[in-house]
């Protein structure tokens, strides 16, 4: 018994040792190699999600305005290519479905790619009214919206280009033209008079003062832009180019600032005997057949642009007066003075004085005027400007009548006879000639035999005789 019993152990663990390696071994390599699946596949979905979270697409949504056709300007900011997959867009017209469109688009790292939807709807157009948006679809499923919500006509970006110490007297154009973005030209600008986008919008400014600054304000679509600022002075009868201040492209997909900045341009006095023009404007001779006479005298201001001339004069007080006369009892002037309130450079302003000269000798008379720049004032200085004057002599010509004599003999007789026949002989003759008619005179002239002389006096054909005055 107990040899059986020993050997009925010896069975039992060989059983037990046979089960063991049949079904617990297996089903613990089973175990270990499904746990090893478990961990593989984790680590392929945690790839496939790191993957997924890498990805960083940069969306924009333009037009081409020459189709009205939806663009897209995609960057890969990501770490790895992204593949796209389909295109898809709704819009707020209830009636029309959600649309996707299949496609296989490669964008690699850090790459901007073109995406023309007319390539996958051909007949898509953006309707007037109507709001559109567009998102792209990663072959890892990942979502990329459109930042712009699209329409027709209305950009959605601001576009400012501040221009600082721009010079004076000068005409500013800045444009803003749509630029080839890798063969396609993408985008438009908003012009605000005809309420339309077009490839090119353009704004003009006239600087009345120095170091003056403007923001010149654009509305566009995401896209690559020429922006291009000029600068115009006037030559004669025409604005003509003077200087290309400016020119740079720029991607435009946000609302973006441009600065442009001239030199700045200090004040400085200005130097009057050089720079202002100061000039009387009367005529030298002046004719009158009474003996007062009235006339105008201007006095003309012109500041001189120069680069040298860097502010304005204000306030500039101009004043007349009578330093000498002759040939006359008195010489009134008014006003005694006048205000120029603002003289520019290049500018010309006049001022205009009554004079009453009184008292004309039959000789005429000559009158000694003076203008004088009594004050002015820097606009940007505060510098005080005078001292400068000009001279000039009026001569005035006094107009006096003048009559023509004629004399003839009318015949020959005895005292008498003579002057009874001479008086309507005389008369006759002298209504006889082609002139104006004054009078005439029968004089006997004491001669053997006596002898009467008719003397007819005529107005002069001449009219008047000017007598002057000589400076």
């Amino acid at each position: 018994m107990r040899g059986r019993s020993g050997v009925s152990t010896v069975i039992g663990a060989a059983i037990f040792v046979a089960i063991v390696f049949m079904i617990v071994i297996p089903l613990l390599i089973f175990m270990q190699r499904s746990s090893e699946i478990y961990q593989l596949e984790a680590l392929r979905a945690y790839r496939r999600e790191v993957e997924k979270l890498n990805q960083d697409l940069d969306v924009h949504v333009s037009l081409k305005l020459s189709s009205k056709t939806p663009v897209f300007i995609v960057e890969n900011k990501g770490a790895m290519m992204i593949n796209i997959s389909s295109i898809c867009y709704t819009s707020t017209d209830v009636s029309q479905p959600a649309n996707c469109y299949e496609t296989k688009i490669r964008v690699p790292q850090a790459l901007v790619r073109i995406i023309d939807f007319s390539h996958y709807d051909p007949s898509f157009t953006l309707k007037d009214g109507e709001l559109y948006f567009f998102k792209l679809v990663s072959d890892k499923g990942r979502i990329y919206q459109g930042r712009e919500v699209m329409n027709s006509s209305n950009p959605p970006y601001n576009l400012l280009v501040e221009v600082s110490n721009m010079k004076y007297d000068r005409r500013y154009v800045v444009s803003v033209s749509v630029a080839d973005l890798y063969g396609v030209d993408v985008g438009c600008v908003y012009d605000s008079e005809t309420k339309d986008c077009k490839l090119n919008a353009v704004q003009e400014l006239y600087t009345y003062t120095w170091n003056q600054n403007n923001t010149f304000s654009f509305r566009a679509f995401p896209g690559n832009y020429t922006i291009e600022v000029e600068r115009y002075y006037w030559n004669v009868d025409h604005w003509e180019l003077e200087e290309k201040v400016f020119a740079r492209s720029i991607l435009l997909k946000d609302n973006s600032v441009v600065q442009v900045g001239e030199k700045h341009e200090p004040a400085k006095p200005i130097d009057l005997n050089k720079y202002l023009n100061f000039t009387i404007l009367v005529p030298g001779v002046q004719m009158t057949s009474e003996n007062d006479l009235t006339f105008n005298v201007s006095v003309i201001v012109r500041l001189i642009q120069d680069k040298n001339v860097t502010e304005n004069l204000r306030d500039a007080v101009i004043s007349l007066e009578v330093i000498k006369r002759t040939g006359c009892t008195g010489v009134a002037v008014s006003p005694k003075k006048q205000v120029i309130e603002m003289l520019k450079p290049g500018q010309t302003a006049a001022v205009t004085f009554n004079i009453d000269v009184q008292g004309i000798g039959d000789l005429g008379a000559v009158v000694y005027l003076k203008a004088t720049l009594d004050s002015a004032v820097g606009e940007r200085t505060g510098e005080g400007y005078s001292g400068i004057s000009r001279t000039t002599a009026v001569s005035i010509c006094k107009l006096s009548n003048t009559t023509m004599v004629m004399y003839s003999f009318l015949g020959e007789s005895g005292c008498g006879s003579c002057l009874t026949n001479c008086e309507g002989d005389c008369k006759n003759y002298c209504a006889s000639h082609n002139y104006t008619y004054v009078g005439y005179v029968c004089v006997l002239v004491d001669a053997f035999p006596p002898k009467c002389r008719c003397m007819c006096i005529f107005e002069s054909p001449t009219g008047v005789i000017p007598r002057c005055g000589i400076p």
